[in-house]
């Protein structure tokens, strides 16, 4: 099919989906499909849409945002989508994603910008990214308050919520998604906010939401950060899954305890006895299992995450097998469906492995698991320039320390030196660093070290000590 027959074909297929979607949900009240079937995930890249690995064809699937019709090109890596698809052709019959939060961004604090650490503020609730967030529409040293934004998140154990995706979009409606703390006539609350359902009805089809239910509320906040105020709902929509069968696959997330339940993101998790044991709130975990239509996780494997995240930025050096490695700074890791790629040369353009090349300019996030290097996340960009960080393996003071897969960092010959935030001679590096400290070497063009930083394993990368953050803690939580 020439592409601009395929330009008109989509739409037009789109429309006639949408016409039989629409008869068979009035007479039958759901979809219906025997061989359906459903869940949720992150979208890793675009080809079609690739959720956990899994490659599904949206060529005449009903695509929707915050419950009404949109494009492909409105989803965007990091959203957080539920889908309905053919269990035998992988062929997407809806993909709905609604925004966690969408609002204006009340306050920004970089904690990390190396790490792409934030702590934002979005309709008074207390937002955080990390390593592996997306951030779409600006730079991390662009945000600011002020800024529409739309945020994919999940709910973490302490109320605050951990994006995979930030995108500096307006809504036509802000919106808050997660689940009911209290329901009092019209009026309920989600992480604090009071949501006024009167306009909405506190009973979508017909039956009365109960707390702990997971709700979107999307209409009118009056807050501001001096001020928290309510959200005046004009919608209320339940997450609800059904007509589906069961669907194996994998969920990776952060783990929440409810009342006795484990669950990622809004899947309640179930798991025996063995399983459990041993399990943190709080701690990411990818389980792998089969999810049943009520929306629950039947768990028959579970692996808890390593905390150790590194960044490696510079050019391939070598690309391995059929892109399923790649080799940087001479540092080998691996590429699987987990990991997102993106191109920021030409319009952020999402890759595949077999689009990397020896001497592409790339900044990746890496981490660990089971002894293995992988990554999480690739960017290519013409003008990164090489970044190092990563723990320190193995150092003896009259050797230079090693750092992943042993390399030997040139740390001696930095130009400039700092410890635990403090500016020191480079030599006095040696006396003082040790193996579990996190270094950062930052190169010039010739791939010399220009500034070696380095950070005890003690301490926070704005040079306060654990027991002084746990002090500090203390205190904030007697005001």
């Amino acid at each position: 099919m020439s592409q601009a027959m395929e330009m008109y074909m989509k739409p037009l297929a789109r429309i006639l989906t949408g016409l039989v979607l629409a008869t068979a949900a009035a007479g039958l009240g759901s979809y219906g499909w025997a061989d359906g079937v459903g869940g949720s995930g992150i979208v890793a890249s675009f080809r079609s849409v690739v959720i956990d690995g899994v490659h599904y064809q949206t060529d005449n699937a009903i695509i929707r945002l915050n419950g009404r019709q949109a494009l492909e090109s409105d989803l965007k890596v990091g959203y957080h989508v539920r889908y309905r698809a053919d269990g035998d052709t992988l062929e997407a019959w809806s993909m709905d994603y609604y925004d966690t939060l969408a609002g204006t961004l009340e306050a920004v604090t970089v904690v990390d910008e190396d790490m792409q650490i934030l702590e934002l503020e979005v309709l008074g609730q207390r937002v955080r990214t990390d390593a592996v967030t997306w951030i779409h529409g600006a730079d991390i040293d662009s945000l600011a308050a002020g800024m529409p934004v739309a945020i994919s998140a999940e709910w973490l154990p302490d109320g605050i919520l951990l994006a995979s995706a930030v995108d500096v979009t307006a809504r036509p409606e802000q919106v808050l998604s997660g689940r009911i703390d209290s329901v009092e006539g019209d009026r309920l609350s989600i992480g604090g906010v009071t949501i006024d359902a009167s306009s909405a009805g506190s009973a979508p089809n017909g039956e009365a939401l109960k707390v702990g239910e997971w709700v979107h509320a999307l209409g009118e906040y009056d807050g501001s950060p001096q001020s928290p105020g309510a959200l005046t709902a004009t919608r209320l929509v339940r997450q609800a899954d059904g007509d589906v069968s069961d669907l194996p696959g994998t969920i990776q997330g952060v783990l929440s305890n409810d009342a006795g339940i484990w669950k990622i993101r809004d899947h309640a998790l179930l798991l025996d006895e063995a399983l459990s044991a041993g399990l943190v709130a709080g701690r990411r975990v990818t389980v792998t299992g089969a999810l049943r239509p009520s929306g629950e996780f039947q768990v028959s494997e579970l692996r808890m995450e390593g905390d150790e995240r590194f960044r490696v930025d510079g050019a391939i050096e070598a690309v391995h097998g059929d892109g399923t490695a790649i080799t940087v700074g001479g540092v080998t890791v691996q590429l699987d469906e987990r990991t997102t790629l993106r191109d920021d040369r030409d319009g952020y353009r999402w890759l595949s492995p077999d689009t990397l090349g020896t001497h592409d300019a790339v900044s990746l996030v890496v981490e660990r698991i089971d002894g293995v290097l992988r990554a999480r996340k690739v960017r290519r960009d013409a003008e990164l320039r090489q970044i190092l960080r990563a723990i320190i393996e193995e150092f003896r003071w009259w050797d230079v320390p090693k750092l992943l897969q042993q390399r030997q960092a040139g740390v001696f010959g930095a130009r400039e030196a700092f410890y635990n935030g403090e500016a020191i001679a480079t030599w006095k590096l040696r006396f003082r660093m040790k193996a579990g400290d996190r270094m950062t070497l930052r190169y010039d063009d010739d791939g010399e070290v220009v500034r070696a930083e380095v950070f005890a394993d003690d301490y926070d990368d704005d040079g306060d000590r654990e027991d002084d953050r746990e002090d500090d803690d203390e205190r904030e939580d007697e005001e």
